[in-house]
């Protein structure tokens, strides 16, 4: 402790000279009590200056930790569930939902909500501050190559993309999908 107080009264002393232009050859030799109050003042401000000038760097990021993740092949009129990947039951997440053979939606359900956005690959941290909504969305509005984040019905932020839409008057989507631990 006392070498870091000497240190510190060192690095004041260095700094008081260099601020008042003190020089070796002065022209009015400082007294003891000018001397220890200069330094005394210069470690004061070093220690003000150590404490408060230097913000602590921000702890990194926490890397997201998959919950689940995989293909599923969503048939017209199913549910799937993202937390698990499966197809129909309870705790389902979206709907392929059709009210005619040419009106197709994907349906939250639930309390899951969907984030459609510019549809481009967001990720955790992108999915995590997307704005949800409970509207179904037509199935037009997210075609092949679409990356659509999900808040589940869990509470767990996913996110799926669209890999392909085939099928005649009856349609099939097969997406891939992750889902993030909270």
């Amino acid at each position: 402790m006392k070498t870091l107080i000497s240190k510190t009264a060192a690095t004041a002393a260095a700094a008081a000279i260099a601020v008042t232009g003190f020089t070796t050859t002065p022209a009015k030799a400082l007294t003891q009590e000018e001397q220890a109050l200069l330094i005394f003042g210069a470690a004061a401000i070093l220690m003000m200056a150590s404490s408060h000038g230097t913000p602590t760097p921000p702890a990194p990021p926490r890397h997201p930790r998959t919950y689940s993740t995989g293909r599923v092949t969503l048939h017209q009129t199913y549910t799937v569930n993202l937390d698990n990947g499966r197809i129909g039951g309870p705790g389902a997440d979206l709907w392929f939902q059709a009210t005619n053979p040419t009106h197709r939606y994907l349906t939250p359900i639930n309390g899951a909500k969907m984030a459609v956005g510019n549809r481009r690959n967001r990720g955790y941290a992108g999915c995590a501050v997307a704005h949800y909504s409970s509207a179904r969305v037509p199935l037009w509005r997210i075609p092949v190559g679409s990356y659509v984040c999900v808040k589940t019905n869990a509470g767990r932020i996913s996110q799926f993309r669209v890999n392909r839409i085939y099928g005649g008057v009856v349609k099939t989507i097969r997406m891939g999908y992750t889902t993030w631990r909270r």
